[in-house]
Parts: C-alpha cells; sequence; structure tokens
C-alpha cells in the first residue's frame, strides 16, 4: 500500500510486508534474505543412470550415537513477515535542489531464531556433574538440540533527512543523515550462543547487533574550474579534472559482555553474563591512552555470574568507538585521438588516516578484557590507468 499527493511540497507514505521463505533455506541455514527463486528442474538430468542415490532410509534401521549435538527445526515453522512503513515530505529548491525528511520503519514478526532446547535447567544448587541429569530430554542421545524456532522479533524507527544537489554549474552534492534505533531479540538466524535463558526470548530484547544510532554520509562531485580555456598544453594536461570525495560518520556499534565460561552450570559457556556491581561506565578513553592499555569501560564493576545464575548485565548494553572516514578521488581523461583515451585516477581511502578502533575484548575470562586491541583499515592510496579504444 502506498500514497503520495502534492499540497505546497510533496508528501509520500507507504507500507508493505515481506513474507520470508523458510523450508530451504533454514535446512540450508541462511533464512535471512528475502523469498529465493525455486527451481523445478532434475537435478540428475545429465547424470548417466539419473539419481545415484535413489535408496530411501528405512526409519526403523537408524542408530543415533550414545550422545551427540544435533540440529532441527521445529515442526510447521511459521513463515516470519516483516512489516515496512515510511512516512517522507520532499521540498524543491530551484531547478537542482531538492530535500527530504523521511520517518522509516520496520516491524519484525516470527523471525527464525535458534537455541539449544536441551539446555541445562538453571539450580542454585547445581553441580558440574550434575549438568546432564538436568537437561529437559536427558543427555542421550540428545545432549545438545539446536532447534529453529519462529520465536524472534525486531524493531526499527528512523528519522532519515537528505539533500541532493544535482550536478549543474560544475559539481553536485548527496548528504544523507539517519537518526535511528534497532532492536531484536537476536541479530541473526544462527543464534544459540547469545540467549541467556532460551525459554524466555523476550530476555534477549535489546539494541541490534547492527545498531547504529547516527549514520552521516556526504558526498561531491567537483569540476575543477582551472584551466578550462587554457591554450595548448596547458589546457591538456592541467584542465578537465575532477575532484570526488565521500565523508562518513557512523556512530559505534553494541557489543555482548560474557563471563566467558559456564559459571551457572547450564551447559553452555557462551551465554553466561557477569553481574553488574556498581557504575561501569567511564568517558571514552584517547587514543594514546587505549595503546597504553586503557580499558574502554571500567570492568572492576564486573564479576563473574555465579551458579544458577543468568547474570545481571543485559545483552548489548556497551557501545563501542565510532567510525570516522573521508575518501577523496582525482580523475581526468586524456582523449588522443577520436575513440581512444587514457582514464588517470588517484584515490585515497582514509585520507587523513583516522584511527577508527575496533569494539573492546568483552570476555571476562580474557586477559585483554575491556581493552582494544585492533583498528580498522589505514590509509590506503591507489593509482589506475584505463586506455579505451
Amino acid at each position: 500500500m502506498t500514497f503520495a499527493f502534492q499540497i505546497f511540497n510533496t508528501l509520500q507514505g507507504g507500507q508493505i510486508n515481506i513474507p520470508w521463505t523458510v523450508i530451504d533455506e533454514v535446512r540450508n541455514r541462511s533464512a535471512k534474505g528475502k523469498p529465493s527463486s525455486i527451481s523445478l528442474a532434475d537435478p540428475w538430468a545429465a547424470v548417466a543412470g539419473g539419481n545415484p542415490f535413489p535408496t530411501r532410509v528405512d526409519p526403523a534401521s537408524l542408530k543415533f550415537p550414545a550422545s551427540g549435538s544435533y540440529t532441527a527445526n521445529t515442526l510447521n515453522l511459521p513463515v516470519g513477515y516483516v512489516h515496512q512503513f515510511n512516512l517522507s515530505i520532499q521540498r524543491q529548491f530551484g531547478a537542482s535542489m531538492v530535500t527530504e525528511l523521511s520517518y522509516v520503519a520496520n516491524r519484525g514478526h516470527d523471525l527464525v531464531g535458534s537455541y539449544n532446547i536441551n539446555q541445562a535447567v538453571l539450580s542454585p544448587t547445581g553441580t558440574a556433574a550434575d549438568i546432564d541429569s538436568r537437561r529437559p530430554l536427558g543427555a542421550a542421545p540428545f545432549r545438545d538440540m539446536t532447534q529453529f524456532q519462529s520465536n524472534v522479533r525486531s524493531w526499527y524507527d528512523s528519522l532519515q533527512a537528505r539533500f541532493e544537489k544535482r550536478f549543474s554549474r560544475g559539481y553536485s552534492i548527496l548528504g544523507s543523515y539517519t537518526l535511528g534505533k534497532a532492536i531484536d531479540y537476536a541479530s541473526w538466524h544462527d543464534s544459540s550462543s547469545t540467549w541467556a535463558d532460551p525459554r524466555k526470548p523476550e530476555l534477549n530484547k535489546a539494541l541490534a547487533d547492527y545498531d547504529r544510532r547516527q549514520i552521516l554520509s556526504v558526498s561531491f562531485l567537483w569540476d575543477l574550474p582551472i584551466f578550462h580555456h587554457a591554450p595548448g598544453l596547458r589546457q591538456t594536461l592541467l584542465g578537465g579534472w575532477q575532484l570526488s570525495g565521500i565523508v562518513s560518520y557512523y556512530a559505534g556499534a553494541p557489543f555482548l559482555v560474557s563471563s566467558g565460561q559456564d559459571h551457572n552450570l547450564d551447559g553452555q559457556s557462551s551465554n553466561d553474563r557477569p553481574n553488574v556491581t556498581g557504575d561501569w561506565t567511564r568517558s571514552r578513553p584517547s587514543n594514546a591512552e587505549i595503546k597504553a592499555g586503557a580499558t574502554w569501560f571500567d570492568t572492576s564493576a564486573c564479576l563473574a555470574n555465579k551458579t544458577g545464575e543468568i547474570g545481571t548485565l543485559g545483552r548489548n548494553v556497551l557501545v563501542g568507538p565510532p567510525r570516522r572516514n573521508f575518501d577523496l578521488g582525482l580523475a581526468k581523461s586524456f582523449r588522443f585521438r577520436e575513440q581512444q583515451s587514457i582514464s588517470f585516477r588517484l584515490e585515497s581511502f582514509n585520507l587523513f588516516n583516522t584511527v577508527n578502533l575496533n569494539n573492546p575484548e568483552g570476555r571476562l575470562n580474557n586477559g585483554n578484557f575491556g581493552m582494544i586491541t585492533g583498528a580498522d583499515s589505514p590509509r590506503i592510496l591507489q593509482i589506475g590507468l584505463r586506455y579505451s579504444f
């Protein structure tokens, strides 16, 4: 459903419901995209003799090992769907400039997630020796049973602003800004390691792994107004150059802090979260402080959870460093015959060599807990030549 009408400006809106395929994509552990096409072609048409595996397995003859890890799908798995809606207002200034302000949102329902349905039930008196006895399905033969279920929900709301100056008078500009928030129960389909308690998915509701609270991007293209009408060699070598660039800013991404080992004795080592004992927030340290071993947050305020405890620190409550970048390109085409030319391009990615830090180590049992030990790519320069004929 969409609509559009014009008052003094242009107002547009829309809503769409996108279904998601389930059967084949869940079986292949890739149920995270739009519906795929389905082929009815015989996959064995080119094989001499046809299907080389024509024999079906008799269920009565199947033998399971004494204990192991398995993956299964929920019977009659519901088809997930996403509602998308937007409302925008546009205004044109002159012949080449347009501004747009939009509200963009979506709601995901019955999205596919996975968790261990045979995770041991928490007990304050539990021990490592009785973990298997506390598993709902027992230890044999299904010690770990990861099951895909349609129990994940997601929410996204954003205010988006856009400015465009179409190419005229030798330059163009395109700028966009997004103030948004993404929340979900799990950010990808194979999410079994993130559930604090798989029997209560709402406890996992938090910032999505891909949440970026603010995003700013400005790009430009400029025909340099120099030596356009210069005579001879000066115009050939110095005229006709084109400058382009992209300036971008991304707010930090959330990350999970975990205990790093099975303190609560539920048979899972990746979903334990520490207990918060104080103010774990702190001012963002400088690059020099981080290089010297400073932590991104107060690690002394996080203590390992105890037997039978989930831990009081929620999922994705901490946000990592932001990212800033400036890419610049310089290009010119030299035409020396009617249908032949050489294009030259000089490009710089991360021109100012800005240090864009990675998220800190989030495992409590790691020696680098809370520290940032890596960064994104440094400045990269590249030169290209292309001969066209």
